[in-house]
């Protein structure tokens, strides 16, 4: 849809759009700039966080950039970003229409921690665990900047893929390997939304022999000679 026919539509219609856009949102007596979030860029934690009590409300999920965070919020405190409610939590409005110029801002919010899960699998496993070209930090730090300049949930994926090829196999459920590994390949490779990615790193950490990993931690390390 382009931007005359979007014009066209009323503001509540425009909301219902399954694209990010920019809003006025009302927080503890103030009204906020936000971003109205994209399903594909919503963490699975947030979308089951939608309140169940009250079916009589509409409700959005929006994106705080001043905050960092995501709430769900009636539609009765959703306005337009061309309005100019009060009171606002800044000194003037357009001091709240620069911090949602940008409307990626909520998905690399989103994608950000995506690649902190990933970083954080890596921190878990001993050293010993991963092949030899990835055991130095250094390696891992290259990891995280490639992946945080990733701009789509497949370029997420084939990072993941990289992830999961460093650890040593010996250390990968047999199981999972013969039958899931594949669709699982399949499924980083065309990955569209945050929700696909989460489930992928869920898989990842699932198919580990933690109990081995964790074992290498007790073990004397091997003498130089």
């Amino acid at each position: 849809m382009d931007a005359p026919q979007l014009q066209q539509l009323s503001f509540s219609e425009r909301l219902e759009i399954d694209k990010p856009m920019a809003v006025w949102f009302k927080w503890k007596g103030k009204w906020h700039a936000g971003i109205k979030c994209a399903k594909d860029d919503l963490p699975v934690s947030t979308q089951n966080d939608k309140p169940v009590h009250d079916n009589k409300n509409k409700y959005f999920i929006i994106f705080s950039p001043d905050a960092k965070n995501y709430s769900w919020v009636k539609m009765l405190f959703v306005l337009s970003i061309d309005e100019f409610p009060r009171p606002i939590a800044y000194e003037t409005h357009q001091d709240g229409l620069k911090i949602v110029q940008d409307l990626t801002i909520a998905r690399r919010f989103t994608m950000q921690n995506l690649v902190i899960e990933m970083i954080n699998i890596v921190e878990q496993i001993h050293p010993r665990a991963l092949i030899e070209d990835a055991r130095d930090v250094i390696v891992w730090k290259q990891f995280a900047m490639e992946a945080s300049d990733c701009r789509s949930y497949s370029d997420l994926g084939r990072m993941i893929q990289r992830l999961q090829k460093s650890i040593v196999q010996h250390y990968i459920m047999v199981e999972w390997k013969l039958h899931c590994s594949k669709s699982w390949v399949r499924r980083c490779e065309k990955a569209k939304n945050a929700e696909e990615i989460e489930l992928l790193n869920e898989e990842l950490v699932d198919s580990i022999l933690w109990n081995d990993v964790c074992s290498l931690w007790f073990v004397a390390p091997e003498p130089r000679l």
